[in-house]
Formats: structure tokens, C-alpha cells, sequence
């Protein structure tokens, strides 16, 4: 296990230096974490390298770290990580354009969400209900999805959070052709990102 920890943050720091070193690390990590029974590093080891691989369009391996993710959210019967389970195999859905599967896996992540808990999980899974109905030009639900998850990232003070909901919406009202008001948005969230130097 601590092999697998030594692994993993290696992993972690090539991330954004090397990503074949990242890889070679988030992979060593994951079959250590195998044979010591060591599930829950698994799992975050497991999410990263599937964010690694929904980024580059590697939807295939995302799907099969993503499921492995979920089966051992459910065997934990976590119902944290059950909801970012479905919540990211959901937003892995939307990217190949299968809705019904998407719409499913966000259902599935609501029913298990403890908004009073943890708001920004649930801010997380609203942000890309929001950006479902964005993608099937439901306007009016994206925007109201968009705003609860602000509501929730306020109070988890998850910055980063806001602002690409606040940039979300100004893609609602881009278009709905409200062009003041999407301007309004991108600078409310081009300010916000200058204020914490990103």
C-alpha cells in the first residue's frame, strides 16, 4: 500500500509534465492497489487517469476506468463516491452523444447525492445535468440546473465551480442571441478567474 501511494503521487505529479510517465505511475498504482485490496486509492487512481483519457477521446478506456469506478463505489455502498460514479460515466455519455445512457447515469448519481453533505459533489452534478440539456438545446432547464449548481458551489466555496457555471450561462444566452447578457456572464467570469490569477 504504500508502494501504491508512492505510485500515485507520482502519478499525480507528472500529470500536467509528462503524461506517459503519469500513465505508466496511475497504471503501476492501480494493479498494486489490486493485489492489497487497497480500493479506495483504486478508485481515485481509476477517476484521474479516465479524466485523463474522456480529455483526449479515449472513450473506450474512460468507459472501463469509469465502470470499475462505479462497482467499487457500490460494493463501499459509498454514496459519494456512487454519485461522482454516475455522475462521470453521465458527463462520458454526453461527449459520445448517447443521451439516453448519459440521462440515466445523472438520474442514478441523484438519487444517491447528499446535497446537505456535500454540496459541491451535487454542484458538480448539476453543472453537467446543465450542460446535458445545454448540448439538447433545452435552454430554460440548463439555465436552471446551471444556477442551482452555483447556489451549491457557493456554499462548498468551490471558485472554480462558479465560474464555469457562470460561463455556462453565458453560453445559454449566447445562444438565445441575449448578447448583453452573455457578455455580462463571460465578464463576470473573466474577472472572477483574474481575481484568482488562473
Amino acid at each position: 500500500s504504500l508502494k501504491a501511494d508512492a505510485m500515485y503521487s507520482l502519478a499525480d505529479a507528472y500529470f500536467d509534465v509528462n503524461i506517459d510517465s503519469s500513465i505508466y505511475y496511475y497504471t503501476s498504482c492501480i494493479e498494486l492497489t489490486r493485489k492489497a485490496n487497497y480500493d479506495i486509492l483504486r478508485y481515485k487512481a481509476l477517476q484521474d487517469l479516465s479524466y485523463y483519457y474522456v480529455n483526449n477521446s479515449d472513450y473506450v478506456k474512460a468507459k472501463e476506468g469509469y465502470s470499475e469506478c462505479l462497482e467499487i463505489a457500490l460494493n463501499k455502498n459509498d454514496s459519494l463516491l456512487i454519485t461522482a460514479s454516475h455522475s462521470n460515466l453521465g458527463n462520458l455519455y454526453i461527449q459520445i452523444e448517447l443521451n439516453d445512457k448519459a440521462i440515466y447515469h445523472f438520474k442514478e448519481a441523484g438519487k444517491y447525492v447528499d446535497i446537505k453533505k456535500y454540496p459541491g459533489e451535487a454542484g458538480k452534478l448539476y453543472g453537467r445535468i446543465g450542460n446535458f440539456y445545454l448540448y439538447q438545446n433545452y435552454y430554460n432547464e440548463a439555465e436552471q440546473y446551471f444556477k442551482k449548481a452555483i447556489t451549491l458551489f457557493n456554499i462548498s466555496k468551490n471558485v472554480r465551480g462558479i465560474i464555469i457555471a457562470t460561463q455556462n450561462l453565458g453560453v445559454v444566452e449566447k445562444r438565445r442571441k441575449n448578447y448583453d447578457m452573455a457578455i455580462s456572464y463571460y465578464n463576470q467570469a473573466l474577472n472572477s478567474y483574474k481575481s484568482i490569477n488562473y
